[in-house]
């Protein structure tokens, strides 16, 4: 394990650090973040790069959470009957804030869409994937 943390610190000097994917993290590697490498610590450059690349992909996947809560929010309205008046409001504030991934009559239209052709796959509540449906009822058991 020690001599592949070495030519790992020796890559890192060589070609810099890359995701896992082997995207290029940080192109730049110094003799100082070799050194760092080869002693197990990582770079303060490497850390930061990790540090703001998740804080970019959290604030992404809030806002993807936000919009996939309120089309869940506004497909419920519509399945149980209940005022849609205070989720499209809810939507339209959203869509002012983030006119980039708004929420479209279109969008909901699919969604819509989408839900129903899901729901009627259904069978006893459940949605099984079809290729293993088979395989999956023969171990659980089926009524």
């Amino acid at each position: 394990m020690v001599g592949q943390a070495r030519l790992v610190a020796v890559g890192t000097g060589l070609q810099g650090v890359n995701t896992l994917r082997g995207d290029p993290l940080i192109s730049d590697g110094t003799l100082y973040d070799t050194l760092l490498q080869l002693n197990g610590f990582t770079s303060n450059k490497v850390s930061e790069r990790y540090q703001r690349n998740n804080a970019l992909k959290n604030y992404e996947q809030a806002l993807l959470d936000r919009r996939g809560h309120l089309m869940d929010s506004l497909a419920m309205a519509y399945r149980t009957g209940d005022d849609t008046a205070a989720v499209l409001a809810k939507i339209r504030a959203f869509n002012q804030a983030n006119p980039w991934i708004a929420i479209t009559s279109t969008s909901i239209i699919r969604s819509r869409g989408a839900r129903a052709r899901y729901s009627a796959k259904a069978e006893g509540g459940v949605v099984l994937n079809p290729r293993l449906a088979a395989q999956v009822r023969e171990a659980v058991g089926d009524e």
